[in-house]
Formats: C-alpha cells, sequence, structure tokens
C-alpha cells in the first residue's frame, strides 16, 4: 500500500489516460513510471552507452574506408577528412 497526494494521483491518472489502450491500472502505471525512473537514472547505462558510441564509431570508420577511394586525396588530408565525418565539425561536438 502507498498513499499518494490528491495532486499525484491527478497526475497519475493523466499519464495513465494518455497511455495506449488497454489502459494500465494505477498499480501498473506506478510500476512502470519506477521502472522508467530507475533505469533512467542507473550507472549501468553509462558504458552500454560508451561502448556503443565506440562500436558505431569503428563501424563508420570501415564504412569510410571503403567508401573513400584511396587516391582521392594526400594521405594527411585524407585523415583530417575521415577525423571530421567521425567526429564532427568542432562547433557542433558534444562536451562529456
Amino acid at each position: 500500500m502507498v498513499r499518494i497526494h490528491p495532486p499525484q494521483m491527478a497526475a497519475l491518472d493523466g499519464w495513465i489516460s494518455v497511455q495506449p489502450q488497454p489502459a494500465p491500472s494505477r498499480a501498473e502505471a506506478i510500476r512502470r513510471l519506477l521502472t522508467q525512473a530507475l533505469s533512467a537514472t542507473s550507472n549501468e547505462q553509462a558504458p552500454k552507452s560508451k561502448e556503443a558510441n565506440v562500436k558505431a564509431t569503428r563501424l563508420a570508420e570501415q564504412t569510410l574506408n571503403k567508401a573513400i577511394s584511396k587516391d582521392a586525396a594526400p594521405g594527411p588530408e585524407l585523415e583530417r577528412r575521415k577525423r571530421r565525418l567521425l567526429k564532427g565539425h568542432k562547433n557542433s561536438r558534444r562536451t562529456e
């Protein structure tokens, strides 16, 4: 049993009303919201996210290597172009 104040209950009922049909019960809605909140704050999400970024960068680099002709630009210029494509423009990079 959980006590929920009227404003919170109204917010919960509002959330339930916009969910796909069949609408969840209040108990199920609370479980779903709790699961969402805990997964959003979980420390386990960061390593998976970083691993996914590394894998995506590796795949992008492999694709670029296949797509770019070696004689399209001199070696250093080719590397500079690949780096810019993989990392994005310096003004648009996110800082972490």
